[in-house]
């Protein structure tokens, strides 16, 4: 936030937390977990958790100095543009500080939560795309009849506006209701400001990388490795830092991200990585052995 006039702090009693996607794949809840930890310090607490897309309340007793993790239903997972509810509140009555994850094969999302007291009313956002992936924003309200108002980067179009630098997009949101958008482009420096206080999370969606795989001799083998670009993405895959060519006897590539090894041997034992290139640049994928 620009502008606070309360200390800034990861400790408080409400919370609003947001699972957006973070990842690129043809299934898009695949192995994928959502995880938070509460953590009591010098005082046991009492913490309601609301899912408010089904209004399901959780009640949980933290002792002093431990913590509780559980995980989140994937519903609350965040894919679609616009307005909605699904937003995880927490409410309890000592300090308490949450964490939540989100992760994959290949990949994890992080935050530690600010507490709705530290909420604030003006925020610039920062997303780092290198023209290779999509990013996203998302804004949730503290309190109902919330008016928001947007000046993003990039245009984007919503609900018959349209927003950009010079050109506001408001909308308005009821308390723990949250906006989403998310698009090929790089909104960093979108300029979010409100009447009441909101909380802004961004974020961008990465390429999905091998995973560390054992097979037996002439068993198949199929590494995945998904990613986004424009205006279009190449995908090339190395072994021992060396580039693969498709060769119809050993190897079979279906698609553009997935390496199918039709029938393993002692000679495919390696690291295999892959490369996404488009002209804006390039993007390598961690190594799976």
């Amino acid at each position: 936030s620009l502008v606070s006039d309360v200390p800034v702090s990861s400790r408080g009693r409400e919370f609003n937390l947001v699972f957006m996607r973070n990842h690129i794949t043809s299934s898009p809840t695949h192995r994928l977990k959502n995880t938070v930890i509460i953590t009591a310090y010098d005082r046991a607490a009492v913490v309601y958790v609301t899912n408010k897309q089904v209004n399901q309340v959780s009640r949980y007793s933290i002792a002093f100095n431990s913590f509780i993790e559980f995980s989140v239903t994937l519903d609350l997972t965040i894919f679609n543009n616009g307005i909605q509810n699904r937003v995880l509140h927490i409410l309890a009555d000592q300090d308490i500080s949450v964490a939540a994850y989100q992760s994959k094969s290949g990949s994890m999302d992080a935050y530690r939560a600010l507490p709705v007291r530290a909420y604030g009313q003006q925020y610039v956002t920062a997303q780092y795309s290198k023209g290779i992936s999509h990013t996203a924003f998302a804004v949730v309200s503290s309190e109902n009849n919330t008016t928001v108002t947007l000046r993003t980067k990039s245009q984007i179009s919503y609900d018959s506006q349209i927003s950009n630098s010079n050109t506001p997009l408001n909308i308005t949101l009821q308390k723990s209701e949250v906006f989403y958008f998310r698009q090929f482009a790089d909104f960093t420096g979108t300029l979010v400001s409100s009447d009441k206080p909101v909380a802004v999370f961004a974020n961008i969606t990465i390429l999905e990388n091998p995973v560390n795989a054992t097979v037996q001799e002439n068993q198949q083998l199929l590494l995945t490795c998904s990613g986004t670009g424009y205006p279009s993405v190449g995908v090339t895959w190395f072994k021992d830092g060396n580039v693969i060519t498709d060769n119809i006897y050993r190897h079979a590539f279906s698609g553009s991200s997935e390496l199918n090894i039709t029938s393993a041997s002692e000679n495919d034992r390696g690291s295999y990585m892959c490369r996404f290139s488009t002209s804006a640049g390039v993007l390598y994928s961690t190594a799976a052995e």
